[in-house]
């Protein structure tokens, strides 16, 4: 038995905890939409799995991690431009708010959606993960993860 490096006994930890912390939370907040709801549980569902990839040393974990958290660096790209550009464009003549998109929050954000997937390519995470060093992996992540993000972010902007 291979010894699970503490960075992805860290990562799949975290991932577990704060899925199933927002899931017990859904489950008690109806204010928003049917269809937002269930794309919530659905992706949260999706985090658990990959955690439970990630911690069990499975190749679909070590995939599925990394298309969310490319998923999430694309997202919060787009979510950023959105509110510096277009939303403002929306309310011409209203004062908008947007202070509030470079926070700390989404810093830290862009920072781990850099890290995780950058730290899961690492020869000595794939080895872990018995996966070859293949750039078209990223490539293909990286498309999968941005079609993604696209389609989201136009059910969310529009």
């Amino acid at each position: 038995m291979k010894n699970r490096p503490i960075l992805i006994s860290i990562i799949a930890i975290t991932q577990a905890v704060i899925a199933s912390v927002f899931i017990l939370y859904n489950q008690f907040v109806w204010t928003f939409h049917l269809t937002a709801f269930l794309m919530n549980i659905s992706l949260l569902t999706l985090i658990l799995l990959a955690s439970f990839g990630l911690w069990k040393a499975k190749q679909w974990g070590w995939w599925l991690t990394n298309i969310y958290y490319i998923q999430v660096l694309f997202n919060t790209v787009i979510s950023t431009i959105n509110y510096l550009y277009i939303v403002p464009r929306q309310f011409e003549g209203i004062e908008v708010d947007i202070s509030n998109m470079l926070s700390p929050v989404m810093i830290l954000t862009i920072i781990i959606g850099l890290f995780i997937p950058f730290y899961l390519f690492r020869k000595t995470t794939l080895h872990y993960f018995n996966i070859n060093n293949d750039k078209t992996k990223l490539i293909l992540i990286t498309i999968i993860a941005f079609i993604w993000s696209f389609s989201t972010s136009f059910l969310l902007f529009n």
